[in-house]
């Protein structure tokens, strides 16, 4: 064998093609071979001098907003936002994540039997040259509707009251508890309510619960107004009073009363482990032979016209010592 002979032929290379083919993922916006791509992909040489195909598709974001009464025996619609030109809607509304048949309208009849289920649409969006989009669309739960009434009063020169509700839906059952300053009377729990002379300046209410078929329970309380033939009391101020002196039988004790709201009158009454000592109604005292081995306190009250009566306690001596 020839060194010739030992050599293979290898035929030429064909010529490098100048462009290679390839499949590109276009981004909003890139601009290839002179046209504008606004997402998708394409099929195009590498220098983009040849747009042979292109897919593309735009995105966007729908917002939804929602009016009507979220309550059973009440209606709500939704209206989407943002979307393109000539897309088509598909509605279903769900109840727990449950469809609900034939509801496939923009606006959904909430039923009764929906009291207690949590409300939701689901959308789907489709538009030529657009990505479908679908999306869930969460709401609150389904409650009974409020049951319509407002409260009247009718009254007789203050002497009664007479709770008076409307539009009550029929059926209806009704509770009433009258208030004085906000404490409930005792008794007074029907429709009238004969006002005792001790409510003169105090705020009157009425609580008032109603419970119908269909509808949520209602429960308010209803103020009347403040009664006629007294005004509100103010409160006084004082100090914690203190004793000071010979914690010993036979020694003078004195109850320093402290600071108290100009023009008050004050009383005292010192006592020995609780108990009141007879006659002892002065800001001093002499400690009686009945006080050894007990702790004293004193209080004072003070009262002064338009004001509420106010009695201040002082804290506990040690034990009383007994005489030398």
């Amino acid at each position: 064998m020839t060194i010739n002979d030992s050599l293979q032929h290898v035929p030429p290379a064909p010529e490098a093609s100048r462009f290679s083919r390839r499949t590109l993922a276009l981004l909003p916006g890139v601009l290839l071979g002179g046209a504008l791509a606004l997402g998708g992909e394409s099929t195009a040489n590498a220098a983009g001098s040849d747009l042979r195909e292109m897919n593309f598709y735009l995105s966007y974001t729908p917002s939804a907003s929602f009016d009507g009464k979220m309550h059973a025996g009440g209606s709500v619609s939704a209206s989407l936002i943002g979307l393109p030109k000539g897309a088509a809607v598909k509605y279903q509304w769900r109840l727990n994540g449950a469809s609900v048949k034939g509801a496939t309208k923009s606006s959904f009849a909430i039923p009764r039997s929906a009291v207690g289920k949590k409300l939701s649409l689901h959308t789907v969006v489709t538009a030529k040259g657009y990505k479908t989009d679908s999306a869930e669309w969460s709401l609150s739960r389904v409650e009974l509707p409020a049951m319509p009434t407002y409260m009247g009063f009718y009254s007789a020169f203050g002497t009664y009251i007479q709770a008076q509700p409307q539009l009550l839906p029929k059926g209806a059952k009704v509770k009433y508890q009258w208030r004085i300053d906000g404490k409930d009377v005792k008794g007074a729990t029907k429709a009238t309510f004969s006002v005792p002379n001790s409510a003169a300046g105090k705020k009157v209410s009425v609580y008032f619960v109603a419970t119908a078929k269909g509808y949520a329970r209602l429960a308010v309380d209803y103020t009347y107004g403040v009664m006629p033939g007294g005004s509100k009391k103010k409160t006084l101020k004082a100090s914690t009073p203190t004793i000071t002196g010979t914690l010993r039988v036979g020694s003078k004790l004195t109850a320093h009363k402290g600071t108290w709201t100009a023009g008050t009158t004050r009383t005292y009454q010192w006592y020995a482990n609780g108990v009141a000592i007879k006659g002892a109604t002065k800001y001093t005292l002499v400690v009686p032979s009945s006080a050894k081995g007990k702790q004293l306190t004193v209080k004072i009250t003070g009262r002064k016209s338009g004001y509420t009566t106010l009695s201040k306690v002082s804290k506990e001596t040690s034990k009383i010592a007994a005489q030398r």
